[in-house]
Order: C-alpha cells, then structure tokens, then sequence
C-alpha cells in the first residue's frame, strides 16, 4: 500500500480503494449486520431515518465524518507526513461511497441491504464505467 506522502499513482489509489472496502468497511460491517437481530435492524435503520431527517444530527454526522477521513489518514499514512491531495480525495470519496450507500437504504427502507449496496457503491469508485 502507498504510504501517504509517496508519489500516488492510479494503481495506488484503487489499492487504497479496495484495501478501505475489501479490508476495513465490508467485512467488519458484514459481521456486524449478520450479528443483528431482525428488530435490531429496524432499529438502526430508524435511527439512521431520524439522523437524515433531523438537521442538526445530519450536521453531527458531516462532522464525524470529517473526523473519520482524518483517523483514516492517519491510519494510512507514514507517521508526521501530510496526507497528500490523491490521498485525502480517495478517503473523502470513499467515505462519500459510504454515505451515499447508507443513504439509500435508509430512503428505500432497507432495500437492498446495506453490506450489497456497499459493495455496489465501492465497485462504481473501481470502476466508474
């Protein structure tokens, strides 16, 4: 994996694409939505409703998300280096594929999955076409 701060090339960012999909975000959010009673689903999804719904809880999560690409960077980086321009545009695109994944189901209530339309929407940031 490309250290942050290192010349990126396109092959580095799909790598950090796939390694932040195929590494961290599938199979851990896989493991936790199997582990889910089904009124425990509900749950969440009425939850992540009354976030969308609720501006201030919508600002709260811009925040944290802000504060997740930075962790993010952090976790991919070499240590006292600034994130460079690619490096911070692939997070940021990554956690936009996240949320707009998660958006979609809330607003098709439930509908598909939320790990298939992950996995949809970091297949469309490998592959744009």
């Amino acid at each position: 994996m490309t250290r942050i701060g290192a010349e990126v090339t396109d092959e580095d960012l799909d790598d950090i694409v796939e390694r932040l999909d195929a590494e961290y975000l599938s199979p851990h959010l896989r493991s936790v939505m199997a582990q889910l009673s089904p009124a425990d689903r509900d749950t969440l999804l009425t939850q992540n409703k009354l976030i969308v719904a609720t501006p201030a809880l919508r600002e709260r999560l811009w925040a944290n998300q802000m504060t997740t690409q930075q962790l993010i960077l952090q976790a991919l980086g070499a240590s006292g280096q600034q994130p460079s321009f690619q490096d911070r545009v692939t997070v940021a695109a990554c956690l936009a594929a996240a949320t707009t994944a998660i958006l979609t189901w809330v607003e098709n209530d439930g509908v598909p999955e939320l790990p298939d339309l992950l996995d949809q929407a970091f297949g469309v940031l490998a592959d744009p076409r």
